[in-house]
């Protein structure tokens, strides 16, 4: 497995990166390894490498031996982030403005050189992704798609596309835009797939769309996590309105307005109700007008960052359902061991198919239940 040595250096100017194998320092090593917890230390230098996590205060005792801190983390892949060292997860940051290493290296501009092009690259990279600082309203940031198939019955198309609004510099808003199509086996037979069965029909099905945190497993059952997600609005919905959505990490603050016809940073409303916005940043549609099939939509009973929209025909239907839903979420953009920006997302999708049976009376009709569940980590 590819590794890339990402490291924090605190205390100098010297920025760090994967070219520092084995340097000597007055006269003794530090090493950049795969164990947890390294620590190494002279009369200059403090060393730490793969701790899973560094606090304010730690750092604070370090830097008051007067030494320089030098800390790197061999697992983190792509991660950069300044001004983070709190967490562990910064890949460069630096405190003082002091060139303290400059007696530890030979040739130390062409190094600094050489670590700064490399830091450069890396944040192109992470701003083809997403931009930290005066972000557009929610503004894309992965998308992703999966198919689920169980001959003869039928199956499951997603597709989804996540979407991240920085509000602030504590926290932002993230919008899971997804489309479900819903295919019984007797639309594939319909259109000369004969590897499905004609008899099955479509008769009900689910979408559940969830949050939770991002999580980089480097060891089984050791890891780092992202920041904690905590759901704010969802549509389509059968009655739907206006939701102020308060911010969970910073008291007293709005966020926006997520109205029947978008999301608005103010709110301003139309007369009708007040739940039509006038200053629309990203527009949607929070209604469900279609008779059939009925649709029902609702917060998980187990897990309140779980919403849930299921759907149900009258009786079995030789169609396809497509199903296109909102998530709206909150997250913290620090204190936590990933970078900003990292998500998870959950799907959990079920169609039943309906046998409408014949014209005997032991001849019943039969479902069949098809269903699959994602997770998606972005890191």
């Amino acid at each position: 497995m590819k590794r890339v040595f990402n490291l924090v250096l605190v205390v100098s100017i010297v920025f760090s990166s994967f070219f520092l194998l084995g340097f000597k320092i007055v006269e003794q090593n530090f090493e950049i390894v795969e164990a947890h917890d390294y620590y190494f230390e002279n009369n200059q230098l403090i060393v730490l490498g793969n701790r899973n996590d560094i606090s304010s205060l730690e750092v604070k005792y370090y830097l008051d031996t007067g030494k320089t801190l030098f800390i790197y983390d061999y697992y983190l892949d792509d991660n950069i982030f300044d001004n983070n060292a709190s967490t562990a997860s910064a890949v460069l940051y630096v405190l003082k403005n002091v060139d303290i290493l400059d007696e530890y290296f030979d040739d130390f501009d062409n190094f600094k050189s050489q670590v700064l092009s490399f830091f450069e690259e890396k944040s192109d990279l992470q701003n083809d992704h997403f931009t930290l600082f005066n972000t557009p309203v929610f503004s894309t940031l992965y998308t992703g798609t999966f198919r689920y198939v169980e001959k003869p019955y039928g199956y499951i198309d997603v597709d989804f596309t996540v979407e991240k609004y920085r509000s602030n510099n504590v926290s932002s808003l993230y919008l899971v835009t997804t489309h479900a199509s819903f295919s019984p086996g007797s639309i594939a037979n319909k259109n000369s797939d004969t590897t499905y069965d004609a008899k099955w029909e479509n008769y009900a099905g689910y979408l559940h769309v969830g949050s939770y945190r991002a999580f980089l497993e480097f060891y089984p059952g050791e890891g780092r996590k992202g920041g904690t997600p905590i759901y704010k609005d969802a549509f389509p919905i059968n009655q739907p309105g206006v939701v102020t959505i308060g911010s969970t990490y910073t008291a007293g603050i709005n966020l926006g307005y997520s109205f029947t016809n978008g999301f608005s940073l103010t709110d301003v409303s139309t007369e009708y109700g007040g739940n039509i916005g006038v200053n629309i940043e990203r527009s949607y549609s929070k209604s469900f007008t279609y008779p059939e099939p009925s649709l029902s939509a609702q917060q998980s009973s187990v897990d309140t960052n779980v919403f849930q929209w299921n759907y149900q025909y009258v009786d079995r239907r030789n169609e396809t359902n497509h199903l296109t839903t909102g998530y709206i979420f909150e997250m913290n953009n620090y204190n936590h061991n990933l970078l900003e920006g990292d998500v998870g997302i959950s799907f959990a999708t079920q169609m039943t198919v309906r046998d409408p049976g014949g014209w005997w009376f032991w001849q019943k009709p039969v479902n069949h239940t098809i269903y699959t569940q994602r997770w998606f980590s972005y890191y």
